[in-house]
């Protein structure tokens, strides 16, 4: 009988485990936007996503702010209240037209946190749907090219690294044609 109990306690705590880890694996972010014009950000759109397999989901989308002209700037990103930064790009403000489809893309780092956000019109066109469409991606950081370390070097006798050879003219690597031409228009036939 103790053995059951322990067995489904075990159990019980292996489940519990694993659903903690499914939730702690799905992260949640507030995207603001900040009218260039207005004194503080608003939120635009509530994404939840899940790192390790590129799911996302919308959770909630705001109404943007009224902004005063169609072409006025406004900024789009991460806003953080405790330390008061913004970080995000500039973008026009026909981006937020609700007639159009948007992209969200969140830019992750190596621990899968958020450095970048990018917004930017679908290509698609117009949307069809009555509410505001808006598409979120994740894209992750590639690494760049790594230089070639550790190649020996070739050393001359001294020790030292020999100088590249200096490169020849054209005309010291080809005179030999030129006096071979020469030749034939001088040797040519002297009959007319």
């Amino acid at each position: 009988m103790q053995r059951l109990v322990r067995v489904t306690l075990f159990l019980c705590y292996c489940i519990s485990f694993a659903v903690a880890l499914d939730a702690s694996a799905r992260r949640t972010s507030s995207i603001h936007v900040w009218p260039l014009s207005a004194s503080s950000p608003s939120p635009l759109v509530e994404v939840s996503y899940d790192p390790s397999t590129s799911e996302t989901e919308v959770s909630k989308i705001h109404k943007p702010p009224v902004l005063k002209a169609s072409n006025e700037l406004v900024r789009v990103g991460l806003w953080d209240p405790k330390t008061k930064l913004f970080h995000g790009i500039i973008t026009d403000g026909a981006t937020l037209d609700e007639k159009h489809s948007r992209i969200v893309s969140l830019h992750l780092d190596e621990q899968d946190n958020i450095w970048h956000v990018d917004l930017r019109r679908s290509d698609a066109g117009p949307s069809k749907q009555s509410r505001d469409d808006i598409q979120v991606e994740l894209v992750r950081a590639t690494p760049g090219p790594e230089p070639i370390l550790n190649q020996p070097l070739v050393l001359d006798d001294q020790g030292k690294i020999p100088e590249p050879p200096v490169e020849k003219s054209f005309f010291q690597k080809y005179w030999w044609v030129f006096l071979a031409i020469t030749m034939l228009a001088m040797a040519g036939s002297g009959e007319k």
